[in-house]
This record gives structure tokens, sequence and C-alpha cells, in this order.
């Protein structure tokens, strides 16, 4: 039998003493009525809540506030204009530009 004693990329990441930062972006226009009316918006906060609940910082970036808001324990919402996207390790995107397709 072959072992490895290969670590994943991640891992590393992981271990260190900074969690790792994740940008979960959803829509890039202004949206401040915004409201959970399908499975993808439900989706999208259902993961960044899980990612933030397994330790990572999670920032839910959406054009829907004026500024930055906490909305849990590791948990803050960023609109596009305030967002460092060099501060992040992960930028997941979960939206598609332009809202008419």
């Amino acid at each position: 039998m072959i072992t490895s004693n290969r670590v994943p990329p991640w891992a590393n990441a992981l271990a260190s003493a900074r969690p790792v930062r994740v940008a979960c972006v959803y829509i890039d226009y202004q949206c401040p009525d915004f409201k959970i009316a399908s499975m993808s918006g439900l989706r999208f906060f259902r993961m960044a809540k899980v990612l933030a609940r397994r330790g990572y910082e999670v920032d839910i970036i959406l054009n829907r506030l004026n500024s930055s808001r906490q909305r849990g324990t590791r948990l803050q919402e960023v609109p596009f204009r305030f967002v460092r996207w060099d501060a992040h390790d992960v930028v997941k995107p979960f939206f598609i530009a332009d809202p008419s397709l």
C-alpha cells in the first residue's frame, strides 16, 4: 500500500492563525429591497452562513446597504464599493453580471 505525505493546498490556510477569508458575491447591481425569492438566493445565503459556521471569515458582497454590517459570527454584508478584493483568499461568485439575462 502506498501512502502519500502530501498535504492538500488548503490545509495550511485552515491551520494558520488567520482564518481563510471568503467573498461570496451575488449580484453587482443596486438592490436596496433585495428579498430571497428564489432557490439561488436561498442557496447563496445558506452557503455563506455554513462557511462562517465552519470557521471561515465570510463577506457577503451585495449592493443592498450603504455601509458594511455584521450579520453573524464571522459573517458580514459588504457593498461592492467597500470591498478590498486583495484581502480575500477566495472569491466565490454566485451571479450573472447582467440582470436582464
